[in-house]
């Protein structure tokens, strides 16, 4: 009976180190409003959430009552480096609107240029995510003033990864 507890403990560590956790992170930015915001979810609870604000210089701000600017050591990018390399994207949106007043032409070559920066950028994360899903709606509108972008990704990441991307920072920091 002991050893059958044993195994059960066993693979239930084992199912939990390779059960894949999902994160969710969505930035929307209308710039003619000069107002956004930016979420980051796990489990579909918000971690993270700030507002991005255009003071009249043209310059961003990040309104988070929790932010506090820290220092990011070598491991730190290291192990978020060696982390990056294991994230398995599943779900990509980005939606983009944009219209220039009066002015079809620019509005029609704008567009243009961001759905294939879009379909190039999606080409490149296919190459890496076989099973990724991604959608680029991309709208001129014609008759009014209007500069919006919505994007929407989602990922997923084991347990496993993540002590393995630790040990990987480890040992570059060790060889350094």
């Amino acid at each position: 009976m002991d050893i059958v507890n044993v195994l059960f403990v066993a693979l239930f560590v084992l199912s939990v180190l390779y059960y894949p956790f999902k994160m969710k992170g969505a930035v929307h930015f209308n710039i003619f409003e000069e107002v956004g915001f930016v979420v980051f979810k796990i489990f579909n609870i918000k971690v993270y959430s700030a507002v991005l604000n255009v003071d009249n210089a043209g310059k961003f701000s990040i309104d988070d009552k929790k932010r506090k600017k820290k220092k990011i050591n070598n491991i730190t990018k290291e192990y978020f480096g060696c982390l990056l390399k294991k994230v398995s994207l599943k779900n990509v949106e980005v939606y983009f609107d944009c219209g220039i007043k009066d002015d079809a032409c620019k509005s029609a070559l704008i567009c243009g240029y961001v759905d294939a920066l879009a379909n190039s950028v999606f080409a490149v994360l296919l190459s890496k995510n076989k099973q990724m899903r991604s959608i680029a709606l991309i709208n001129p509108l014609f008759n009014e003033e209007r500069l919006e972008l919505t994007s929407s990704c989602e990922a997923s990441l084991c347990l496993f990864d993540v002590v393995l991307s630790f040990l990987c920072a480890v040992k570059n920091k060790i060889k350094k």
